[in-house]
């Protein structure tokens, strides 16, 4: 117990005396001691002061400089604009694994998702529908255009 209140009173006693000290800088401290004004003038000569004022943004800027050299390559390249970007040829997410039959009717098989599922010419399939389909090829038709994928090796 008198270990404990000996701690207390030396923890106590540090505590006053760095807060007394901060307290004091604080009243010491008075912006109105330099009443000469030689360091306001010192710092009106120095060579430093004019440069703080002002920030040196003369340098070109990495990220915009390739954007601006590549639209004058477009500007100047007249070939260029005239050519149509083709737009990429659509990719199923799936792929087909051969055919299936039950003497009636003929379904794909197809793996999507890691799972197999069967399919019938017409159904659609991630907006892909299935125009026809043999033992190692299937033909499908998305938007117009016609896309023939092989069988994948199992």
């Amino acid at each position: 117990m008198a270990d404990k209140k000996f701690t207390s009173i030396i923890l106590l006693v540090a505590t006053v005396s760095i807060w007394g000290m901060v307290a004091y800088k604080i009243a010491s401290f008075s912006p109105q001691d330099n009443k000469t004004g030689d360091t306001d003038k010192h710092l009106q000569e120095s060579s430093v002061a004019p440069m703080m004022d002002s920030l040196s943004l003369d340098y070109p800027d990495p990220f915009l400089k390739d954007l601006s050299l590549a639209r004058m390559k477009h500007k100047d390249d007249k070939t260029h604009q005239d050519k149509a970007i083709p737009a990429p040829e659509p990719k199923p997410d799936f792929n087909f694994y051969g055919i299936i039959s039950d003497g009636y009717e003929t379904f794909a098989i197809i793996l999507r998702n890691g799972e197999f599922h069967t399919f019938a010419k017409g159904d659609v399939i991630q907006g892909f529908r299935i125009t026809e389909f043999s033992v190692d090829e299937m033909t499908l038709d998305f938007q117009g255009k016609r896309i023939k994928i092989t069988r994948a090796q199992i």
